[in-house]
């Protein structure tokens, strides 16, 4: 009978599923829900029947309080389809290390998440570095860890390659010189429109595209770093034009003549040169790491290679020149860099490339091996972390079949699956029954082993989906749209970050679920009808296009 009514009104039906994709739009792509009238009355200038707009709400909230993002890392429907997701912003009234876990255990119930459930199902929790998340004796982590002792806790991965970066800085002399450098860049093109189109007519006139300036070794992660290298290298010479032009340039003062003096005579130099080389061809590398470890479906095992193979590459640098570093060392040779005459200045401090990519890969390997990092752990003789990191490593090395021997005992690696099946919850029996299947048929996965081999893969390494909540957040709650409650934020995200594209989302689930909460279909006529403002306050300027 219900579908029959459903059916009788299918006319009612696409009229408000209309509404409700424009709707949909207009969250996906983060516009304010003012627009939907708008939107509506183009589509129906366009010949589509919308019926009437549906009222929306966008209510109150109390501004720049503290929003916790919170994202799964799961199997959902299929086994083998593993996600990262968003799941929840909430709003918290501090940030102590207490309320945010009582704050996380509240918003899983609510979606039914029960302590039961993350008794036999949870299996890390991973964060920054912060000290009430991963604080080894009063962090979130460490509170979590009292309710569900078997839990991993895991310092972001991404964080972690930031702070390797930080220790190198600090241990190798002649970055902060080239830093305050791009520093005044930074200022000079950000702050003024003025030497922004200056810089594209020299780049015009040297017919070269342009790459924007940004900053380096900053809050942002360091693949925002590489792409400041990137535009200097590839600016260099409109840069110094640019420079030329102005230290010359009768309408300026003296004082801004001086700038543009020393900032030219700091892109001359062999030495700054030498240091832009190196630079750029070690933040390519990390910041192709950096992207790696971000991915949504990254495994622990995979991120492991590919850390241990850009250390490789940042320790052959040490020795071999990197093809940045090579075309800057041929080009301090010859004194002549894109055209550009260098010369000598004792005053900028030559980076040092042996030191600088040794230390990069040293550190990389203190701050990565292990699940946290901090400098405490570096010079602790017990290290539980890297413990813990170093026999996680072995076990699950244990599962490819590339580490086997060619000939083993049948009860080779049952000790690691035992473990690794305590750890992800899942059937010790099955797994090692599954395990010495697997020995004998490495070709295909049987059932047995495949629970463990789902659950190995739902261990979160990096928290890059929360960072892209927070920009999505921060994008939502713009100044058209900053009454929003943490409710509507979340929604709104959850529907930016993981919704289906507009094209393939189905409202008709929605429509159903709407129209039986008693609410009025798009074609309702028993309704107040939206009054349409004429502005006519151009009238005449319109008729003149007309014709």
């Amino acid at each position: 009978m219900d579908e029959h009514i459903f059916k009788v009104k299918a006319a009612e039906h696409e009229s408000t599923a209309r509404i409700f994709r424009t709707a949909y739009s207009i969250a996906k792509y983060q516009r304010p829900y003012t627009d939907l009238p708008k939107m509506t009355d183009l589509q129906i200038l366009n010949g589509l029947d919308m019926g009437r707009v549906l009222q929306i709400d966008e209510s109150t909230t109390l501004s720049k309080k503290s929003m916790l993002v919170i994202c799964l890392r799961c199997a959902v429907g299929e086994p083998d389809d593993i996600y990262t997701f968003l799941f929840d912003i909430v709003e918290i009234p501090n940030a102590s290390a207490i309320t945010i876990k009582e704050y996380i255990l509240k918003s899983l119930v609510k979606f039914g998440i029960n302590y039961e459930f993350l008794k036999k199902n949870l299996i890390s929790f991973v964060s920054d570095g912060a000290s009430n998340m991963l604080g080894r004796k009063a962090g979130v982590g460490v509170l979590l860890q009292k309710m569900f002792p078997n839990i991993i806790l895991w310092h972001c991965c991404n964080h972690r390659l930031e702070l390797g970066v930080s220790d190198c800085l600090k241990e190798v002399n002649g970055v902060n010189h080239f830093q305050s450098f791009i520093e005044n860049l930074y200022s000079l093109y950000h702050m003024s429109p003025k030497n922004t189109t200056e810089l594209k007519e020299c780049a015009n006139f040297l017919d070269k595209q342009l790459l924007r300036i940004g900053k380096i070794f900053t809050i942002r992660w360091v693949a925002s770093s590489n792409q400041t290298i990137k535009a200097v290298w590839n600016n260099y010479e409109s840069l110094y034009l640019h420079f030329s032009n102005a230290m010359i340039d009768d309408q300026r003062s003296s004082k801004e003549k001086s700038k543009y003096i020393g900032l030219r005579n700091t892109l001359k130099p062999i030495e700054f040169v030498h240091n832009l080389g190196i630079l750029y061809d070690g933040l390519t590398e990390l910041s192709d790491l950096s992207i790696e470890l971000q991915k949504r479906d990254q495994s622990f095992v995979i991120a492991h290679k590919s850390i241990e193979r850009t250390i490789r590459v940042l320790n052959s640098m040490a020795n071999t020149n990197g093809p940045r570093n090579e075309e800057v060392s041929n080009a301090c040779k010859i004194q002549m860099f894109k055209g550009i005459i260098l010369e000598h200045k004792s005053s900028v401090i030559k980076i040092n490339a042996a030191q600088f990519f040794t230390s990069l890969a040293n550190n990389l390997k203190q701050r990565l091996f292990t699940t946290q990092s901090t400098k405490v752990s570096s010079v602790e003789s017990n290290d539980p972390p890297r413990e813990i990191f170093n026999n996680l490593l072995a076990d699950l090395d244990m599962i490819s079949p590339n580490n086997w021997p060619n000939s083993c005992d049948i009860q080779y690696g049952d000790t690691s699956i035992r473990r690794l099946s305590n750890i992800f919850k899942v059937d010790e029996q099955a797994s090692v029954r599954g395990f010495r299947e697997y020995k004998d048929f490495p070709s295909s996965l049987n059932d047995n082993i495949k629970p463990l081999m789902n659950a190995v893969k739902t261990l979160a390494i990096s928290s890059a989906e929360c960072e892209r909540s927070f920009s999505s957040m921060n994008e939502i709650v713009s100044s058209k749209r900053s009454l929003l409650t943490s409710d509507h934020i979340s929604s709104l995200a959850f529907i930016n970050c993981t919704g289906p594209p507009v094209n393939n989302f189905k409202p008709l689930p929605y429509i159903k679920t709407w129209l039986a909460s008693g609410k009025r279909s798009a074609i309702e006529e028993n309704c107040p009808k939206r009054l349409k403002v004429n502005d006519t306050t151009y009238k005449s300027i319109w008729s003149c296009l007309e014709k």
